[in-house]
């Protein structure tokens, strides 16, 4: 099962990035694998989240095992004590704890400037997506970072429902 997330005086370095794509009403099955049932997730928040965004496949069982839900609590927790935030940077929209946002800002820029830098556990794409809109796969405008508990988006609809999901100002 995903190991909680707490929120730190610095974040832990990147390594999970979870690609989300526009919502198609209900949860891909195939999305988590052969890992826990909807990565973990319950069938409640299943049923939230089906309208809001779906899972891409990752391919690697890290994925697979609970890291979602446990980044998902994270943000839900955090925004409960009303420590969350979100803004846009060079065209991303991005929700995250109030005392991550520098470096939330720095991972956007380095993920737009180099993402092998960052030796992600798999492929992330937001450069491929926003440098070549009309190449790159149109459904995958979203992305949950796992190792710190964040999103960052560059579907505005997508953005603004998960701020209101959270109740993000």
């Amino acid at each position: 099962m995903g190991e909680p997330l707490l929120l730190r005086e610095h974040m832990r370095r990147h390594h999970l990035i979870q690609r989300l794509e526009k919502p198609i009403g209900r949860i891909n099955p195939f999305s988590f694998g052969g890992g826990l049932v909807n990565g973990g997730l319950s069938k409640e928040a299943v049923g939230i989240l089906k309208d809001i965004f779906s899972f891409a496949y990752m391919g690697a069982s890290e994925f697979e095992w609970g890291a979602v839900p446990a980044a998902l609590n994270f943000i839900a927790e955090q925004s409960s004590l009303k420590a969350v935030i979100s803004g846009e940077t060079q065209g991303v929209f991005y929700i995250c704890p109030q005392s991550y946002e520098t470096g939330v800002i720095a991972v956007i820029k380095t993920l737009l400037d180099n993402e092998s830098s960052l030796r992600l556990k798999e492929w992330c794409g937001l450069s491929d997506r926003v440098n070549h809109p009309d190449e790159y796969n149109q459904n995958k405008v979203g992305w949950l970072e796992l190792d710190n508990g964040f999103f960052f988006f560059v579907d505005k609809d997508m953005f603004e429902k998960t701020k209101t999901l959270f109740e993000v100002p």
